[in-house]
């Protein structure tokens, strides 16, 4: 009796045994716990740079406006050719008559106002990851056309000969330029949402304020040559914290992810771009080496996202989810 009493016993424990090995067999595969590197980089990366004491801001509203004008006209253009290139090799951008119109729209929008809640977001612009670098690179060019058109001025050989009035013309169309480009940029990265536009804002900044450290030099206008260079050094502190931001995540290299930083990033970023930019690359980590097990638990985490009362990130989410591989190989090496 003893001894069937022992089977018994023995049987029942490994039922047990299977069936709790069973049980953590069916338990869906999670995504891990985030990095502590990218657990201290969820604040909101703030930047100083204070546009007052070098051009006057106008209140009121209405410059997305003449923005979403010159977006277009370049994405036009970049129809008939590439437009980043376009930009490179055209010298005199302010003499040409495609990029004449752009550089109107934008300093009208610089001297237009802009209201605290518009977000500029352009949405003829693709906005998931494996385009995201061609997007960056071409809100890039666009915003440092009038910072080109001011250069393509300042190196004009008959400023050299001009005197008076005429020499004085020129220099406040040069800096009427640089000003356009400054004010677009600033705005792109305070009112942009896409990680392409305030990164693009960034860039943009640093290209104007290049541009106004020459003519204040040049034209012996101290103050404002100081004002330029505290703007400067507050935004390359920004840039600084943003383009290391980045490298942590999904710049570094957009074929070696770690989703679980990109879950947390898209759950507790304190800046909305960043979240977006969590669930975007989120989507794309789903080829980057991840198994089977990996990409089925990417979709439930990207699932959960679709309810989010934030529309434009509840979107991302699906659109991340509805990623193919086909989709992706364009960051292939």
């Amino acid at each position: 009796m003893k001894k069937r009493t022992g089977w018994v016993i023995g049987a029942g424990a490994l039922l047990v045994i299977l069936a709790g090995g069973a049980f953590i067999m069916l338990q869906p595969r999670t995504l891990g716990e985030p990095s502590e590197a990218i657990r201290g980089r969820m604040g909101a990366i703030a930047c100083k740079a204070d546009l007052a004491g070098l051009v006057e801001v106008p209140a009121g509203r209405g410059a997305e406006i003449l923005y979403d004008n010159a977006v277009g006209r370049a994405i036009t253009m970049g129809k008939a050719s590439d437009f980043p290139a376009m930009t490179i090799k055209t010298l005199e951008p302010e003499n040409d008559p495609q990029f004449r119109l752009i550089l109107d729209d934008l300093i009208s929008g610089g001297q237009t106002g802009i209201a605290d809640d518009v977000v500029l977001l352009f949405p003829e612009l693709a906005a998931d990851g494996p385009h995201e670098a061609k997007v960056t690179e071409f809100l890039t060019a666009l915003v440092t056309v009038p910072a080109n058109a001011a250069d393509s001025l300042i190196r004009d050989q008959n400023m050299i000969r001009d005197q008076g009035q005429a020499r004085e013309k020129k220099w406040a169309a040069a800096t009427e330029m640089a000003n356009a480009g400054l004010v677009f940029s600033y705005r792109l990265w305070r009112h942009g949402l896409s990680w392409s536009s305030r990164q693009a804002g960034l860039t943009g900044m640093g290209k104007a304020l290049a541009e106004l450290k020459i003519i204040y030099a040049r034209t012996g206008k101290t103050a404002l040559a100081e004002a330029v260079a505290r703007c400067e050094m507050d935004r390359a502190a920004t840039a600084k914290k943003w383009e290391d931001k980045a490298h942590l995540t999904f710049l570094h290299s957009p074929l070696a992810l770690h989703p679980p930083d990109l879950l947390y990033m898209a759950t507790h970023d304190e800046d909305r771009t960043w979240r977006l930019q969590g669930v975007k690359w989120l989507g794309v980590a789903r080829y980057s080496g991840a198994t089977e097990q990996d990409r089925e638990a990417i979709n439930r985490e990207l699932e959960k996202l679709f309810v989010s009362r934030d529309e434009v990130f509840a979107a991302m989410a699906r659109q991340s989810h509805e990623l193919t591989l086909e989709d992706v190989r364009i960051l292939l090496p």
